[in-house]
């Protein structure tokens, strides 16, 4: 196997611009599509040696999710390809795999949470209200992703996220740390960003925002901060 990026074509020196090997062995502008690049390595499988070597397939292993694909198609790529969240996979607060396809048919709350912020108290309480008010009789599912991006305000392992969120009878679902803003962000969160756009730009401005997931997991609202999870019941209904 050969983990070279790119090869260089024959013509001369003067002339020469760094191209990419396609599927179909073609070449191609490396500065044609640079949207999904940044988030992945692509390897040229090769077998044999010398002149003999035939190309196999362009490898992309994506460096966020670590898959590994013959197409461009990791929903790490910035949510480029995402027709909804069922495409996206994620990691419980244990570090397991979880498809988001689980949640098929259920209204979703997908918000960033923090152990150490002004607004825990009350968020946590409402949550746990709304997931046990709402998980059976209504189907509603309420996603929770740590974030310790505002002023460290979740600086704990998972282990202690699960102890702080047991204490405060948090049955909802938790998931593993994650960043929101910047380079670094979950693809999940890029994508919920880009479908719904907040107030002064699309960055998470605090924690505890919102997001409300149709049954057919399409972002539908958004909600800063400053809304108290109990204040949603009204938005939710229209989507049960």
């Amino acid at each position: 196997m050969e983990n070279n990026n790119y090869i260089n074509d024959n013509r001369p020196e003067r002339r020469k611009r760094k191209t990419k090997v396609n599927m179909e062995g073609n070449h191609e502008d490396s500065n044609a599509n640079n949207s999904i690049e940044d988030a992945q390595d692509h390897r040229l499988w090769k077998f044999g040696t010398g002149r003999r070597q035939q190309l196999i397939a362009v490898v992309w292993n994506c460096t966020l999710c670590s898959s590994v694909s013959v197409f461009k198609n990791c929903t790490c790529c910035h949510g480029i390809n995402a027709a909804s969240i069922y495409d996206f996979t994620v990691k419980d607060i244990k570090g397991e795999d979880v498809s988001l396809e689980k949640y098929k048919g259920h209204v979703c709350l997908i918000v960033n949470v923090a152990s150490k912020c002004g607004l825990t108290a009350t968020n946590y309480k409402e949550l746990a209200e709304l997931h046990d008010k709402y998980h059976d009789s209504k189907g509603l599912r309420i996603l929770a992703f740590p974030c310790n991006q505002f002023n460290g305000q979740e600086p704990g392992d998972s282990e202690e996220i699960m102890c702080f969120a047991m204490k405060h009878n948090a049955n909802f679902e938790l998931f593993e740390k994650i960043d929101v803003n910047g380079k670094s962000a979950h693809p999940l969160w890029k994508y919920l960003k880009e479908k719904q756009g907040g107030t002064l730009g699309d960055f998470i401005k605090w924690n505890f925002t919102k997001f409300i997931v149709d049954k057919n997991g399409q972002p539908v609202e958004r909600h800063g901060p400053n809304v108290d999870p109990n204040k949603l019941v009204s938005s939710l209904e229209k989507y049960w």
